[in-house]
């Protein structure tokens, strides 16, 4: 239960984080240097960090069913 619940927010923070970068890419390229007030790369590397974050999630998951010698616990 607890690593489906750690997959979906990896998952959403994933996807979150390569359509915050998409939608940063497109304001710069339309010509926009700021968003709100805060500058678009600012923004972009906000979603590079969502990204890495939902990453590492998933990286949590798959080695999270280890034991102390490193071998996998379910066979």
């Amino acid at each position: 239960m607890k690593s489906g619940i750690i997959n979906a927010c990896a998952t959403a923070m994933g996807l979150a984080g390569m359509f915050v970068c998409l939608a940063t890419v497109m304001l710069r390229l339309a010509g926009y240097y700021y968003v709100i007030g805060v500058p678009v790369s600012t923004v972009f590397i906000g979603g590079i960090a969502l990204i890495v974050s939902g990453c590492f999630l998933k990286l949590h998951l798959i080695t999270g069913n280890r034991n102390e010698n490193g071998s996998n616990l379910r066979g």
